[in-house]
């Protein structure tokens, strides 16, 4: 969380700070740029260089503390609750979802991490080298950590591991996270990475439903020019699903639903929300996703306007009689 907050500020322009700017050195030595600062904390977990960090950004411990929950809660991390120094006596509290959703959108917004995740070292000014605590970089290249803690006094062993394209994908670009909490050791936490790994790809796909900006349905609009606009996905939509639940529904396996509030009123800009895509799989609502417009619809006349004013209070009489 102190990687993603600390980027999170760069990119806002909250903070003076410069990624490639000099700060001091958690591990001794000539000072280091921020970037090496960054790229060392996510690869070591280290709670020197988190300290280093909140020196860096001029925060109170109690400041910082905030700094990390406001930024979790902006990410929708809500069972999440982070305290610097994280200890024993004040435990940072969090589940494997919201870690997950923490490292996809470390992954997605800031680029630089998926470098700093796939590193095996990092010389430092003076020659000293730093080791990423990501274990499974040695089996395979494909397997990022975005995060691995190795256990520490009152610290479990956890991660939250990326993997791409393994074999057997056939050229299909396939990612997997795997999030792993409060493993006894480095040999537990393997083998639950590694289970986890297998699991998801033998199991599971993903289907990809629709690209950003598809046409989804057309949605009434009243005392418009038009009658209707169209409403598309702002976003590419995917779906996971076990392959047990596509080989026996068939294409019964997804249904999808549009729901919108009516009536609908002119003027609508583009991009504005209009409805609801519902995604059910077998007799679950699996995912909503926002529907917006795909173009203006300019208020219409005054006869457009007077006729589906009496329109609507019509509708409106018949519904609650």
């Amino acid at each position: 969380m102190t990687v993603y907050t600390t980027l999170e500020l760069l990119k806002n322009g909250t903070i003076e700070n410069k990624l490639f700017e000099s700060v001091k050195n958690p591990w001794g030595g000539p000072d280091l740029t921020l970037a090496d600062l960054l790229q060392g904390l996510l690869m070591t977990g280290d709670p020197e260089a988190v300290e280093a960090v909140r020196q860096t950004l001029k925060l109170s411990e109690k400041d910082f503390s905030h700094q990390l929950n406001q930024t979790a809660n902006a990410l929708g991390m809500f069972a999440t609750e982070f305290t610097f120094p994280c200890n024993e006596n004040t435990p940072c509290i969090s589940t494997a979802q919201d870690m997950a959703l923490l490292a996809e959108s470390l992954y997605t917004h800031h680029a630089i991490s998926r470098i700093w995740g796939a590193s095996h070292s990092l010389t430092l000014p003076d020659g000293k080298i730093l080791h990423t605590e990501n274990f499974f970089l040695e089996k395979s290249p494909a397997i990022t950590g975005v995060y691995v803690s190795p256990k520490r006094k009152h610290i479990a062993s956890s991660a939250a591991v990326l993997s791409e394209n393994p074999k057997g994908s056939d050229g299909r670009l396939r990612r997997l996270l795997v999030v792993s909490l409060n493993n006894n050791d480095r040999d537990s936490l393997r083998q639950e990475i590694s289970s986890l790994l297998l699991r998801g790809y033998r199991d599971y796909e993903t289907l990809k439903l629709y690209s950003d900006g598809d046409f989804v349905a057309n949605v009434p609009i009243y005392k418009g020019e038009e009658t209707d606009v169209r409403a598309v996905v702002p976003q590419t939509v995917f779906i996971t699903m076990t392959t047990e639940q596509m080989l026996t529904a068939g294409a019964k396996a997804l249904e999808v639903r549009v729901r919108y509030a009516s009536p609908l009123i002119a003027p609508i800009k583009a991009g504005q929300y209009v409805g609801t895509l519902e995604i059910h799989a077998g007799l679950k609502l699996a995912q909503t996703i926002p529907l917006v417009a795909q173009s203006d619809v300019d208020e219409g006349n005054f006869w457009k306007r007077f006729r589906d004013t009496v329109r609507i209070a019509l509708s409106q009489e018949i519904l609650h009689q």
